[in-house]
């Protein structure tokens, strides 16, 4: 199993090697002469590093070539049976060719075209230009009916510790374990009744009246608030990034696909209601 996994894992490998093939490419092994280029190994680094977080760089290098070298030779096995002209596999294969097309696209067009400067600028306008968001720790213990909630508020007017009652009370399992503790959050995150209750209770109290939503019946304590503080270019700029080449993508996309001739054929798309007798038989 180890083998044929690592053989999946290295699918695009061989793809890459006749892509790249037209460079200058130094050959670092031969499989029955077949050569195994220096670009293949590139290409395989990075999962063999992500796999084996204990091994050297050596044994990781040694490890990478066994794992080409087989695939050389399971893959010249599979030519010699003819399993390359099999319907499947070659549309397979064109599949991938288009995948790694579009991927190297993205990266030469779009992804490498944005500079620090621009990323800069965008975290200006998402984190530094808007007015700080508010942001407040909260406790909750969740119960099912009001009547419950009532009694629950009646114990902490009697001096019963929030985060006891919300460890043997709240219906919410995962907060309970932490004394009903939900953390920081801003505006947008929690349901709307939730948030109002937060928003007008003062930091160190607990709400005097039941909030219902969707989920039962909350009591819900305050314990505080503050203006939240911006995070750092450094710690948002992979995440600045990715945002503005989806963006980026996605209006290139919209162009080209407003440009194109798009036929579809219908019949391959079954009705909704086929649809949802498939997705209950799952």
């Amino acid at each position: 199993m180890v083998v044929i996994r690592s053989i999946l894992l290295l699918g695009g490998i061989l793809l890459l090697g006749i892509t790249s093939s037209a460079h200058a490419d130094k050959v670092i092994a031969k499989v029955n002469g077949q050569e195994i280029h220096k670009s293949e190994l590139d290409a395989i680094m990075p999962s063999i590093v992500a796999q084996t977080p204990m091994m050297s760089n050596e044994q990781r290098i040694r490890t990478a070539l066994d794992r080409l070298v087989n695939m050389q030779l399971v893959f010249d096995q599979a030519v010699e049976e003819g399993i390359d002209k099999l319907a499947d596999v070659i549309h397979q294969k064109e599949l991938l060719y288009k995948q790694l097309l579009v991927a190297e696209y993205i990266r030469l067009t779009i992804a490498t075209t944005i500079s620090d400067e621009r990323l800069k600028k965008e975290y200006k306008k998402s984190f530094l230009e808007s007015p700080p968001q508010k942001e407040w720790k909260v406790r909750h213990i969740l119960v099912k009916t009001e009547k419950e909630a009532k009694k629950i508020i009646k114990k902490l007017d009697e001096g019963e510790e929030f985060a006891k009652l919300a460890k043997d009370k709240s219906q919410d399992v995962e907060s309970a374990t932490r004394g009903g503790d939900l953390g920081y959050f801003t505006s947008g995150i929690m349901v709307k009744p939730f948030e109002e209750a937060v928003a007008s209770t003062k930091s160190g109290s607990y709400t005097d009246k039941p909030v219902e939503t969707p989920f039962g019946f909350h009591v819900i304590k305050v314990e505080d608030e503050r203006r939240k503080i911006p995070p750092t270019f450094e710690s948002t700029k992979t995440e600045l990034h990715q945002k503005m080449v989806g963006e980026l993508f996605m209006s290139k996309l919209s162009e080209l696909r407003e440009a194109a001739k798009i036929e579809i054929d219908e019949s391959v798309i079954p009705p909704e209601k086929e649809n949802e007798e498939q997705n209950t038989k799952r």
